[in-house]
């Protein structure tokens, strides 16, 4: 009898915490707001800053905003996938198709691959280093579908670009990966425009 009891109790205390979970997710109870540029994302504070340095700083530290709005420029469909990282620990690396429509001032990620370099770059600049991790790992499982064929070259393009951060840790990735595959890479159209510094 007193197992059924427990049971029934943490059936209950678990959909109450799924019904609370969810509500936080919605926005319920938020205490700050992400403006980029016509988006609106509402989030905790407790959920966001001991996540991310950036925002704590933004938020709790002697920086902290004057209101509970935070306006940052950055592609939307982006960092609504990094708000979706602080929820769940993790985040959908697919395209978003309604890109274009909604955000015609940015370069919709069109690949998985360009999505993970994209979550890379803003986990970075807004001090995540989890979320570096997890983008780096998912664009290198990425990188072992698509190394023989023109996405890779796209990759290269992406993370070697004028507008890719210099200093980008991905570039080390890409390198060594197609050391790996070089006899097959260079057989691919304009491969061998990047000079990448095959070590």
């Amino acid at each position: 009898m007193h197992l059924f009891v427990l049971l029934k109790n943490m059936a209950t205390n678990l959909s109450t915490l799924l019904a609370i979970l969810s509500n936080i997710r919605n926005g319920i109870y938020s205490d700050v707001e992400i403006k980029c540029h016509s988006s609106t994302f509402k989030v905790h504070r407790c959920i966001i800053c001991p996540q991310s340095e950036f925002f704590e700083k933004a938020l709790c530290g002697e920086f902290q905003a004057k209101t509970n709005v935070i306006t940052i420029h950055d592609d939307p469909t982006i960092i609504k996938k990094m708000i979706d990282y602080f929820y769940r620990g993790d985040y959908d690396d697919s395209p978003d198709k309604s890109h274009l429509a909604t955000n015609p001032g940015y370069d919709s990620p069109t690949t998985k691959a360009h999505v993970n370099i994209e979550m890379y770059n803003m986990a970075d600049k807004y001090a995540i280093e989890p979320l570096m991790a997890l983008a780096k790992k998912k664009l290198e499982y990425r990188l072992t579908l698509v190394w023989d064929n023109k996405e890779f070259i796209q990759i290269i393009e992406k993370v070697y670009g004028e507008d890719s951060p210099q200093n980008s840790k991905l570039r080390e990735t890409i390198a060594k990966f197609a050391v790996e595959h070089l006899a097959t890479l260079i057989e691919l159209p304009r491969f061998d425009e990047y000079g990448l510094p095959l070590w």
